[in-house]
């Protein structure tokens, strides 16, 4: 039983951290992740409400499916250089994320990843980056502007739904557009 825990430095000898390990464990605030450690399994961290500060590990090459879902506590993370996938809603439902810088390896933002991040108001999307999953940026209120990388040839579905305000850059030619991908915002459907 994990409920009670506040902090945790993991040892070195962890190299993978599984699926559910530390699933709701609501009084956790602090993790620090070893050098060792290169990935985070789904689900990982999910519903760990007071969760704020979480250092990874420069070595982490992957973020599970729905990792960090609803720590709504959690106001940045410093994504690692070597990151090399993000599951879909990794970050979904992160109510207090303001910001995220994603690395240049990352080549896709799946589904639903950012979605919900109602306090996010700036991303700097990975000049690599060819594809935006559907719902990536949905109900995300807080961002006002984003520039889509000119590698981006895929947006998917209602990406960026559920908008007031924002404005669009492409420096990209899209060779798909899902649809309604900016149904609630002043910019211009590619389709």
């Amino acid at each position: 039983e994990w409920s009670g825990i506040e902090s945790i430095d993991l040892p070195t000898k962890i190299r993978f951290i599984k699926n559910n390990t530390f699933r709701k464990c609501r009084n956790l605030k602090k993790v620090v992740i070893n050098q060792n450690c290169i990935g985070l399994g789904d689900n990982a961290f999910f519903g760990c409400s007071n969760l704020d500060e979480i250092e990874l590990s420069e070595n982490t090459e992957s973020i599970g499916k729905e990792c960090f879902r609803s720590c709504s506590a959690l106001k940045r993370i410093r994504l690692p250089f070597l990151l090399g996938s993000i599951g879909c809603g990794a970050f979904e439902d992160c109510s207090s994320l303001e910001a995220v810088i994603l690395p240049e390896s990352i080549k896709e933002i799946p589904d639903s990843t950012f979605a919900a991040c109602v306090s996010l108001s700036e991303i700097k999307l990975s000049e690599n980056t060819k594809m935006i999953g559907k719902y990536t940026f949905r109900r995300c209120s807080s961002l006002k502007k984003i520039t889509i990388p000119s590698k981006t040839d895929i947006i998917g579905d209602y990406a960026f739904a559920q908008y007031d305000d924002m404005q669009v850059r492409f420096i990209s030619s899209l060779s798909k557009a899902g649809k309604m991908i900016f149904p609630d915002t002043k910019a211009d459907n590619p389709e």
